[in-house]
């Protein structure tokens, strides 16, 4: 840990604010089980197969990860780049599924930054096969990332962090200039309809300039 990384969580550490997190509902029913959207539906589709878990069902996950998160540690951090930029911590927590899969517990990765002392959800995934192992931690740290508009679906006008021009993503976090991108990879699945990625392998700051805008999340109605 450097200088710059004292007083901040850490892995193995609590999230701060983790018994009163803030999650969007958009970011689930708009997005992350949104079988529509050109990014999330990879999700939803996981989340289905996965969990028995469907866009109705928004709330019951919502509720999940809340009780969940107390007691669940960090498992990554990213750290920022610049000082107008934030770290965003990864946590794992265990959700259980609905209906047929009412019996399977499995770990969801989630991404959090701390805004005016409370956690505020970036972004989430089921985790892949290699994660659902009990005690498996995430060890690695990430340098961060920035924004379009919230949730709107993005191209790159170039390569940006090891993706090249072209890449699809769809905008998670807003900052002053950069916005934090998820890249749509979730489409690669392993035999059993896991994500073969991790979630902060595929989180990508990049600057406004090198976004071109495909679909605003305001053009897209339910």
């Amino acid at each position: 840990m450097n200088e710059d990384d004292a007083g901040t969580p850490q892995i193995g550490q609590p999230l701060p604010g983790a018994d009163e997190p803030s999650i969007e509902p958009d970011k689930l029913v708009r997005y992350a089980l949104d079988p529509t959207h050109p990014v999330g539906r990879h999700k939803a589709v996981v989340f289905r197969q996965a969990l028995g878990i469907e866009q109705a069902d928004w709330e019951y996950l919502r509720d999940a990860i809340v009780e969940a998160l107390p007691r669940s540690p960090i498992t990554g951090l990213r750290q920022p780049r610049g000082a107008r930029e934030t770290y965003t911590w990864e946590v794992l927590v265990p959700i259980q599924g609905l209906g047929e899969r009412a019996g399977r517990h499995l770990q969801v990765v989630t991404a959090w930054e701390i805004v005016d002392g409370r956690p505020v959800l970036v972004t989430l995934r089921v985790a892949p096969k290699s994660r659902q192992a009990p005690g498996s931690g995430y060890r690695r740290t990430h340098p961060m990332a920035r924004r379009a508009h919230l949730l709107d679906t993005v191209v790159f006008l170039r390569a940006i962090g090891g993706w090249p021009a072209g890449t699809h993503g769809a905008v998670v976090a807003e900052h002053a200039d950069t916005a934090l991108v998820e890249v749509a990879t979730e489409q690669r699945a392993d035999a059993d309809g896991l994500p073969e990625r991790d979630l902060l392998d595929d989180l990508v700051s990049a600057p406004y300039s090198a976004l071109r805008v495909i679909e605003p999340a305001s053009a897209r109605t339910h």
